[in-house]
């Protein structure tokens, strides 16, 4: 199952992100950046297949749309 904490956080994003439920569950910590003090979800593929070519995606997105940068406020 799902963890309380894990749960917390989805609900809590869900509402003030606008992302899909499968995006908020497949973040990561590295998906959470600032550039020039501006915090922001990064909304990608998994980078670390990107770099590898691996064919195979364990994160994905819907659309090529989808990668998006999202602010924290």
């Amino acid at each position: 199952g799902i963890s309380k904490e894990t749960l917390f956080w989805i609900v809590l994003l869900a509402p003030f992100t606008g992302c899909r439920l499968e995006e908020i569950g497949a973040l990561r910590p590295l998906n959470v950046r600032s550039e020039q003090g501006i915090w922001f979800i990064a909304i990608e593929r998994d980078r670390a297949q990107v770099r590898a070519g691996q064919d195979r995606e364990e994160k994905s997105l819907k659309s090529s749309n989808s990668d998006r940068d999202i602010p924290i406020h």
